[in-house]
């Protein structure tokens, strides 16, 4: 199975070689807000979703889905 870093270094290859990708991806989030977001939920974020947005905190791909990063959970 494809790491997370794989598959966005892939769709980043396709943008680079001319195909049109509908992609928005936030600036990674700091250590420090996922060990506070999972803190704040009192539970520990799986793996894949630590590797994400430790590489992109959350964004919208291709017009079909949009993945909220801990840098978006509510403040209170």
């Amino acid at each position: 199975m494809a790491t997370v870093a794989e598959l966005l270094a892939k769709v980043d290859d396709a943008a680079r070689k001319g195909k049109k990708i509908d992609l928005a991806r936030n600036k990674p989030a700091p250590a420090a807000a996922v060990q506070k977001a999972e803190e704040k939920l009192g539970l520990k974020l799986p793996p894949t979703y630590k590797e994400f947005v430790l590489i992109c905190d959350g964004g919208k791909f291709g017009g079909i889905a949009e993945i909220y990063g801990v840098g978006e959970l509510p403040r209170h």
